[in-house]
């Protein structure tokens, strides 16, 4: 892991599809109530695992000073109160973007021309529990490379008074479009949608 430049690293669709209860969980249908909505949910996962181009782009570094405002690692500077609260005991940071490509939403977007309502909000929902899950995996890869540190969990833009111009900063340090992904200038969006940045913080163990 080169601790100055972005790493890019692939993942399998399937080893990073949510479960058909997050799906679920997510699409707001009660255990009482999910029946055959598990068959809607199974086919949207079907289709993820096709569809999907999950990837992650990031980089970890040393030397972390937390302010007041914010934070500085060699390079990074990110300003957000919250976020310098949530890293206070950091000694690493890794700064993260994740994708799973466009492809998604476009058929999302297809579903909904054809009228196909249910198909498209369940294959959304399950689109964003696989960022989530990418996330998660990621999370889990540096943990393996960091031995004796343990994750602060995940500060996203858009979390407190860490706004979401944020991004714009992330995006230019990780070179985002090396994972085909652009930011909208004007609202700090993501495209693809179906992306997201954040934040890790690396503390010792024994604190």
């Amino acid at each position: 892991m080169d601790p100055g430049n972005p790493d890019l690293v692939r993942f399998d669709p399937k080893t990073v599809l949510p479960s058909e209860d997050r799906v679920l969980a997510r699409s707001g249908c009660p255990p009482s109530r999910r029946g055959g909505f598990g068959r809607d949910a199974g086919e949207a996962l079907e289709q993820l695992s096709v569809l999907a181009l999950p990837k992650a782009l990031y980089v970890t570094r040393d030397d972390v000073e937390i302010t007041g405002d914010g934070l500085k690692a060699r390079g990074i500077v990110l300003e957000s109160t919250s976020l310098a609260r949530f890293m206070k005991r950091a000694e690493k940071v890794s700064v993260f973007l994740v994708t799973i490509g466009p492809a998604p939403e476009k058929e999302c977007r297809g579903l909904q021309e054809k009228g196909l309502m249910s198909r498209a909000f369940f294959l959304d929902s399950a689109a964003s529990c696989m960022v989530e899950e990418v996330s998660r995996a990621l999370q889990k890869m540096l943990a393996e490379r960091l031995p004796g540190l343990s994750a602060t969990g995940r500060f996203a833009p858009g979390f407190g008074d860490f706004a979401l111009s944020s991004q714009n900063r992330i995006m230019k340090l990780l070179d985002g479009q090396r994972a085909g992904v652009r930011l909208e200038n004007d609202s700090y969006m993501l495209r693809p949608v179906k992306s997201g940045t954040g934040v890790i913080g690396w503390i010792r163990r024994s604190d």
